[in-house]
C-alpha cells in the first residue's frame, strides 16, 4: 500500500493501485514528494523523492517482507544451587516436598554427639563425625528445633523454629467447662496416620480415643493442665488444651 505524505509547492501526487505513484507539476523547477510503502505484514518506509519532470511515476521503494527473527529471552541455568552450609553455631531450617530439613554449624568444641530435640522431646542422636542434618517427617510450623552437645560438664542448645509456609499447622485443643465440674476438650486431627490420641489430665493418663472417630472427650476438669498426646512411630506430640 502507498500513501502519499506530503508534496512540496503546488505539484500533485497520486498513489495509484499499481503501487505507483503519478506526480503532477506545479510552476516550480524542482519539488518533493514524501511517500509510505506498507507491506501486508504491516511493516512500513518512508521515501523522499526529488522531482524534475512533471508527470513521471515515481516507483516506490519496495520493503523486505521477511520478518525480524524473535529475540529469545535468556534461559536460565537449571542446574540448582546448592544452599551453603549454615556457619558455625548457626541453625537452619527449610522446607522440602512438606517435610523439614534441620541443619546446623558445628558448636562446643570437640563434641562427641548432637541430640536433636523437637519442642523439648528427643528425637536423634547423630555423631559429630556425620553430616550436620536431620529430616523431620512429622513436622509442624512453628516446631522449635533444638540441637544439643554436650561435652564433660558442658552442654549448649542452638535453637531455630520452623516458621514454614509448606509445613502443616499446628493442631489445637479447646475446653468447655460443663456444669457439675466436667470438661469437654475438643481437637484438630494431626496431619499424620496416627492412630489415636492419649488425653492427660494434670500429666497423667486418662483415656484413650480413637483417630477415627470423634475428636472429643469429656471428664472431670483437671487442676494443671489437659493436653491431648499424639505419639506416631516415636513423633510425639502434646496439644495443649486452652
Amino acid at each position: 500500500t502507498v500513501t502519499i505524505e506530503e508534496v512540496s509547492g503546488d505539484a500533485t501526487a497520486t498513489a495509484n493501485a499499481d503501487g505507483s505513484v503519478a506526480i503532477t507539476a506545479g510552476t516550480a523547477p524542482e519539488y518533493t514528494v514524501s511517500y509510505s510503502v506498507c507491506t501486508d505484514l504491516g511493516r512500513c518506509a518512508v521515501a523522499d523523492v526529488v522531482v524534475t519532470t512533471a508527470g513521471a511515476p515515481v516507483d516506490p521503494t519496495p520493503v523486505d517482507p521477511t520478518p525480524e527473527p524473535p529475540v529469545e529471552p535468556p534461559t536460565a541455568d537449571p542446574t540448582p544451587v546448592p544452599p551453603a552450609e549454615p556457619a558455625a553455631g548457626e541453625c537452619v531450617v527449610r522446607e522440602i516436598d512438606g517435610n523439614v530439613e534441620l541443619t546446623w554449624g558445628e558448636f562446643n568444641g570437640e563434641n562427641d554427639f548432637y541430640h536433636v530435640r523437637v519442642d523439648g522431646d528427643w528425637r536423634t542422636s547423630i555423631a559429630a563425625t556425620a553430616s550436620r542434618e536431620w529430616i523431620d517427617t512429622f513436622p509442624l510450623t512453628g516446631a522449635v528445633y533444638t540441637v544439643r552437645s554436650r561435652e564433660g560438664g558442658d552442654r549448649v542448645d542452638l535453637t531455630c523454629t520452623a516458621e514454614l509456609p509448606g509445613v502443616p499447622d499446628r493442631p489445637t485443643c479447646t475446653i468447655t467447662t460443663l456444669a457439675g465440674g466436667d470438661v469437654r476438650l475438643d481437637w484438630t486431627p494431626r496431619d499424620i496416620e496416627n492412630d489415636n490420641y492419649q488425653v492427660r489430665i494434670d500429666g497423667r493418663w486418662r483415656a484413650r480415643v480413637s483417630a477415627a472417630g470423634e475428636l472429643s472427650w469429656t471428664g472431670p476438669a483437671g487442676n494443671t493442665g489437659h493436653v491431648i498426646r499424639s505419639d506416631e512411630n516415636g513423633a510425639r506430640l502434646d496439644i495443649v488444651c486452652q
